[in-house]
């Protein structure tokens, strides 16, 4: 029940971004993986949010071929199956690179209260290899700063890293 509740929650944070029909390896694909924030220490906002040095959180991301139609899109599981979504508002639709961005929290119900919290973040996303990332990447790493994390306004990490490996279709 808790797994195919997960694989719900995990379904609709990859989905909310865009209605457009999408094809796994063709249009998109998917990396899970673990971030860690290196912010040593956070500020006192992030530790009031219980956000705190090397803190881990399992991770998603949504690669998209042509993310000006179909956005890139970061989950993060703070706890339990509840979800934060990040995704970049620009036109280009990129996490890569410096972005202004949008977060939305999913609660383990799979429900939203549908308030977008406006931020920025600051990441490089490549592949294992150094490379840019494309249909046919293994895993990827994300280094980088995020504003707002996990959409607590002015808890703005400075350094996280992410190692990510794709999900078979």
């Amino acid at each position: 029940m808790i797994a195919g509740l997960a694989s719900a929650v995990f379904a609709l944070i990859l989905s909310l971004a865009d209605a457009r029909a999408q094809t796994y390896g063709t249009d998109y694909i998917s990396f899970e993986g673990v971030l860690v924030v290196l912010d040593n220490p956070t500020s006192s906002a992030c530790q009031a949010d219980q956000v705190n040095y090397n803190d881990t959180y399992r991770v998603s991301y949504r690669f998209t071929v042509n993310p000006s139609l179909i956005s890139d899109a970061l989950a993060l599981f703070p706890s339990g199956d509840n979800a934060a979504k990040i995704k970049s508002t620009q036109s280009s639709g990129s996490l890569n690179g410096s972005s202004t961005t949008e977060w939305i929290f999913i609660n383990h119900y799979a429900n939203s209260d549908n308030s977008v919290l406006a931020s920025s973040s600051n990441l490089t996303i490549l592949s294992g290899l150094g490379q840019p990332v494309s249909l046919t990447t293994g895993n990827i790493k994300i280094l980088g700063s995020i504003n707002n994390f996990l959409s607590w306004s002015d808890c703005n990490i400075a350094s996280v890293h992410a190692a990510l490996v794709v999900i078979p279709q």
